[in-house]
């Protein structure tokens, strides 16, 4: 067992920011989250005095660890057929690719793996399909060359709008209009509601059955607004991804208890989907009372930026809670896995961050970062309290 004492502790949970307070773990487990400085007999202290902690950063839609850390995702989408519900983005996951470990030392500890949106600024037509795929929860460290799984099905990419519309038109494939994919997901959604239900569709009937939602790739309106009549349709759940015009139908969203992942929050208006690109966008739909993480859509922005992204949110108006929120424990319940991660309270994965400064401040460094309990990047300095030594933790778990 060990302690971290003396930090202002972001819990991202109902204890709220603690001061000169103290996280307790014992077998990669969080015991508790206390003000002052008291700690267990024996328990092994790490004083980390003027220094913050948060929870460890979760992005809800990434395509991390899928081929390439570069501009190109080139295994996250399969561009020969629109219609693909039965492949998994685990199954396109590189293990040891770069960006995973550079997302581990920006204090990004879990993600949401979803298929889809391979691209490159070189060109404007981003390869992605109707009916993507998949997605699951994982952390960003792996074990014994596996990704640690949270939720294996943690959603079904599917895409409306300009992007699949104009890359199978390029493509000389259907579809090249909006009612060509909304009549191809219907198609899909039917079969998947059938009673005799073959391999490809199996992951649409358990769409059917809500045992999952649907993850929604929209920019405009009218995009969105046809994912709400699909979802009324069909009855399943849904959360919508970048949602560029979200702003302008905040209270419809917000009505249908509809979950958005906003972002990237700084892109420029490349292309025509983004026109209407605000900042302000994610502000405006927290503050009618829609669920909000934002996203980097990792590697249009790096995920490590997720801080800085949140920050760009204070700065226009969003509350500092609310931000740091966007990124932890709100991705964390979009995706299904609050049980586990996505903020410091007891019996919670020890997953956190350690930062010199406030941790939405670009200039602040961050000392290190702990999943399930070791100290995966960074360190930390050890006092024990036992002898009054000292040494240095990296890469340990203490049990």
């Amino acid at each position: 067992m060990y302690a971290v004492v003396g930090a202002r502790i972001h819990t991202a949970g109902p204890k709220g920011i603690l001061e000169d307070a103290a996280i307790i773990v014992q077998y990669g487990k969080i015991v508790d989250v206390t003000p002052g400085r008291s700690v267990p007999v024996g328990c092994e202290v790490i004083d980390a005095t003027g220094k913050e902690i948060v929870p460890g950063f979760i992005d809800a839609h990434s395509h991390a660890g899928m081929e390439s850390e570069g501009l190109t995702v080139l295994d996250a989408n399969e561009s020969t057929d629109p219609v693909n519900p039965h492949l998994w983005a685990l199954d396109a996951f590189n293990p040891v690719e770069k960006g995973l470990a550079r997302c581990v030392a920006g204090g990004v500890t879990t993600i949401g793996l979803l298929p889809g949106s391979p691209m490159s600024f070189g060109g404007l037509v981003e390869q992605i399909g109707v009916v993507e795929g998949m997605g699951s929860a994982i952390k960003t460290v792996t074990k014994n060359g596996q990704p640690q799984i949270l939720r294996e099905r943690a959603g079904l990419k599917m895409a409306l709008g300009e992007h699949p519309k104009r890359f199978f038109r390029e493509s000389k494939k259907a579809p090249a209009t909006r009612m060509n994919i909304m009549a191809m997901i219907r198609e899909v959604l039917e079969k998947g509601r059938n009673g005799q239900v073959e391999p490809k569709f199996r992951n649409v009937a358990g769409l059917l059955k809500r045992e999952f939602p649907a993850r929604i790739h929209v920019h405009r309106v009218q995009d969105i607004l046809a994912a709400l009549r699909l979802q009324e349709e069909y009855k399943f759940d849904m959360v919508l991804e970048h949602v560029t015009e979200g702003y302008m139908v905040a209270d419809i969203l917000k009505d249908r208890g509809v979950p958005c992942v906003v972002g990237p929050v700084p892109m420029t208006r490349r292309g025509s989907e983004l026109q209407n690109l605000t900042l302000s966008n994610a502000v405006i739909l927290a503050q009618r009372g829609v669920k909000v993480a934002i996203t980097c859509d990792h590697p249009t922005f790096p995920a490590w930026y997720l801080p800085y992204h949140a920050g760009m949110l204070v700065r226009e108006g969003m509350g500092y809670d609310q931000a740091l929120k966007a990124i932890t424990i709100i991705p964390a319940e979009i995706l299904g896995v609050s049980d586990r991660v996505g903020s410091l309270e007891p019996g919670k994965d020890a997953d956190f961050v350690v930062f010199q400064g406030d941790p939405l401040e670009i200039t602040s460094r961050i000392e290190a970062v702990v999943s399930d309990g070791r100290v995966v990047a960074g360190k930390l300095d050890c006092m024990s309290a036992a002898a009054g030594g000292t040494e240095s933790w990296e890469g340990r778990r203490v049990c």
